[in-house]
């Protein structure tokens, strides 16, 4: 859940801004790379359980909603395979606009946007040490 507030809200707030400019078909070719790219590696990561000295891939029962694909929570196929590369280019194109267009309030609300970013990640870091103890 801590991706959709660190990577959904601010995307969808960029992506009002530039949804004009947007490419629609470049986005839903780097999601459908990132998702079979990391969609195989994230299966062969929890096929490998405990057969791996470096095991380091698992996934709470009580933390997931129950759905998965070869194993792989459904949430993170969505929340991080998905949310991830729109954040992304949604940032690429706000940037781009930022430096082609140099309107003062765009400038601003872009600024407003980066604060906001850091100390929404800060809030949900503080949340995840708290909760390890």
């Amino acid at each position: 859940m801590p991706t959709f507030f660190l990577l959904g809200i601010p995307a969808a707030i960029l992506f009002y801004f530039v949804k004009e400019d947007f490419n629609y078909k470049a986005l839903l070719i780097v999601i459908l790379i990132c998702l079979i790219v990391g969609g195989i590696f994230d299966i062969w990561a929890v096929k490998q359980r405990r057969r791996d000295k470096f095991f380091i891939w698992e996934y709470n029962s009580k933390s997931i909603i129950g759905f998965k694909i070869y194993g792989v929570p459904i949430e993170d196929f969505i929340l991080f395979l998905v949310f991830t590369p729109f954040f992304i280019v949604t940032v690429w194109e706000s940037v781009k606009k930022l430096l082609i267009e140099t309107e003062e309030l765009f400038s601003l609300i872009m600024l407003i946007g980066v604060v906001t970013l850091f100390i929404s990640y800060y809030f949900v870091y503080q949340h995840a040490i708290k909760s390890k103890y």
